[in-house]
């Protein structure tokens, strides 16, 4: 049958009335079949593709695996009659349209509770059954993943809406720059809002939420992976900015310069995130599970060479050029404030001491995305360089987790660190705290005062 050629062989059980399916595609599985029920499978590798056992018996090697049709009751015997190969198309066809997939361990999958909800047959021939070449992960492994996911969308959905909230609603957070941190703070929300699929496939075990299911996790996770990498670089560009070229007005972030490159960033991550959607003609494959099939993403384990080109592209867009930015950016930070905090004094001093401390904090963050995201970029990289042996599904499991970090951190990384949004936390909830705030900093700049006079008395009567 074309590319799949199938031999079918009709045997007889002992002391049952049975049938045997054998194929020589790959070493696929034997169904072993009572009445309407499969109730066995094993292995069968043939070197070449024969007419019948016989063949097989010559040039190839039969084996049942895992000891699934163990030696008495069920054991075969084999009937080396050839099968009149006009004869096989209908047994042939029946045999391909029962949905079995052929991984060696795909039996042990709860495919039938999936099928409850929104698994069916049609998404079963696009999800790629190397993850079921591996045996299924126990149950406590789904509900520590769920767990761990929970906690991390819980706070992940809890700062990032207070960063947006606090950004709206206090109108000293209202400047083009918070733009910027605003859109960071969407990207991040909508990114840890998939939570529910996640968990839901995680305490059944699998994708039970189906190709719809699959699709909106895969599109939402790419659309929201790339527009915060990208802000986090537009970031890093307004950071050098306002350091490195402080009176230079060309430099200078605006309301409608922030709008511009907000609409850039999201057509940016739009174009990466529908490319398994708008290019199928040319070969690439929609968002498939992973790992333990509760999450997806770009088939990376998958052959086909367009659907490695297309991840290849993705990393380059979505890794390396925001991460030669962000690099970029901060070196020229670093070396500036370097350079010229030897020579201030007093409260210019003072201030570039306040840069300099902004400046490690947003390297902090963008030392947080590069650590959250590498590990699943080089799973990913992994996978399309024909290494897919060395990825199991855990292996692969932790850093697609591991990467919902940043999306975590990053609200606690501003709220905590940037003065204006502590002072305005401060207002809402603890005003006796901000009270005390207010007099430390009056007292810190009177002795920022007092120090520049002093200094300039010593240097007149030097």
């Amino acid at each position: 049958m074309g590319a799949r050629c199938l031999v079918l062989v009709a045997v007889l059980l002992a002391s049952r009335s049975s049938q045997i399916f054998y194929s020589t595609d790959q070493c696929p599985l034997i169904h072993v079949q009572v009445g309407e029920k499969t109730v066995r499978k094993a292995s069968w590798c043939c070197g070449v593709a024969p007419s019948n056992l016989t063949d097989c018996d010559e040039n190839g090697t039969l084996f049942w695996t895992e000891s699934e049709i163990p030696i008495g009751d069920f054991a075969p015997e084999v009937d080396t009659t050839t099968v009149p190969m006009e004869k096989l198309p209908s047994a042939v066809e029946n045999f391909e349209k029962s949905g079995e997939p052929s991984a060696k361990y795909a039996h042990l999958y709860p495919i039938a509770d999936w099928k409850a909800g929104w698994y069916d047959d049609e998404y079963d021939k696009i999800v790629n059954h190397y993850w079921m070449e591996f045996p299924p992960p126990p149950p406590e492994a789904h509900y520590a993943f769920a767990a761990v996911y929970f906690i991390l969308t819980v706070v992940s959905l809890c700062g990032n809406s207070l960063v947006f909230y606090l950004i709206v609603r206090c109108k000293s957070l209202r400047t083009p720059s918070n733009v910027l941190v605003a859109n960071l703070a969407v990207a991040d929300f909508f990114m840890m809002s998939r939570g529910p699929i996640f968990i839901y496939n995680c305490l059944n075990f699998g994708p039970i939420t189906g190709y719809i299911g699959c699709q909106l996790y895969g599109v939402v996770g790419g659309l929201t992976g790339v527009a915060a990498s990208a802000s986090l670089a537009f970031i890093a560009c307004d950071r050098c900015s306002v350091i490195v070229h402080t009176f230079d007005p060309q430099h200078k972030l605006t309301y409608r310069r922030a709008a511009l490159t907000v609409t850039l960033i999201w057509l940016y991550a739009a174009f990466f995130a529908t490319l398994p959607f708008t290019g199928r003609r040319f070969g690439i494959k929609p968002y498939v599970p992973e790992g333990y099939l509760t999450s997806c993403s770009f088939d990376y384990v998958s052959d086909s060479l367009a659907n490695r080109i297309f991840i290849l592209v993705f990393f380059f867009g979505a890794w390396c050029v925001p991460f030669s930015i962000i690099t970029s950016s901060y070196y020229k930070i670093c070396r500036h404030v370097l350079d010229s905090s030897l020579t201030r004094i007093g409260q210019e001093r003072q201030q570039r001491k306040g840069e300099l401390r902004l400046a490690i904090l947003v390297v902090l963050m963008i030392a947080i995305w590069f650590l959250s995201w590498t590990p699943y970029a080089v799973v990913a990289l992994t996978g399309i360089s024909g290494n897919r042996r060395l990825l199991t599904p855990l292996l692969t499991m932790l850093p697609a987790v591991f990467c919902k970090t940043a999306a975590t951190i990053d609200p606690f990384l501003y709220a905590l660190s940037h003065p204006r949004f502590r002072r305005e936390v401060l207002r809402m909830w603890c005003r006796k705290a901000l009270e005390k705030q207010r007099a430390k900093r009056a007292m810190q700049n009177h002795m920022a005062i007092w120090r520049s006079d002093g200094s300039l008395r010593n240097d007149r009567n030097a």
